[in-house]
């Protein structure tokens, strides 16, 4: 997995995922995602920073965004202007315990969570998920 941080956004996978998304007019990519991770046997890190940015996708639509939407940091320019286009257009409402329940699985049980805990930033990574959750309630 190429890494450069701890953010949702700072990794290969992610801005590959989110170029797809960025195809589509709705949320559909997102809720395949966030249905795929919550019913593989086997929650592989690929997945789960995929899934991991489809959470911060939906709570950023509800208007609970994190620090690299909020702020614009990094490679998502073309993302937070995504975002402001369909906020309040789409089914995010529909899609938040599903994100949720995501988050939380991946946090506890997941190859993403394992890759995380061999590093020094671990802390870091799982107080960033826990912040996710809270912005999703």
């Amino acid at each position: 997995m190429g890494a450069w941080g701890i953010g949702f956004f700072e990794n290969d996978q992610a801005i590959d995922w989110k170029y797809e998304l960025l195809e589509g007019s709705d949320l559909s990519f997102v809720r395949e995602t966030l249905e795929q991770a919550k019913v593989e046997e086997f929650l592989d890190a690929d997945l789960s920073v995929q899934a991991l940015a489809a959470s911060e996708i939906i709570a950023a639509l509800l208007g609970k965004p994190g620090h690299e939407v909020k702020n614009n940091e990094g490679e998502i320019e073309d993302l937070v202007e995504w975002i402001a286009r369909y906020q309040g257009k789409g089914k995010e409402k529909e899609l938040t315990p599903l994100a949720l329940e995501v988050v939380n699985r991946i946090r506890l049980d997941s190859e993403l969570r394992d890759l995380w805990m061999d590093a020094e930033e671990f802390r870091k990574w799982d107080e960033l998920l826990l912040d996710l959750e809270r912005r999703l309630r």
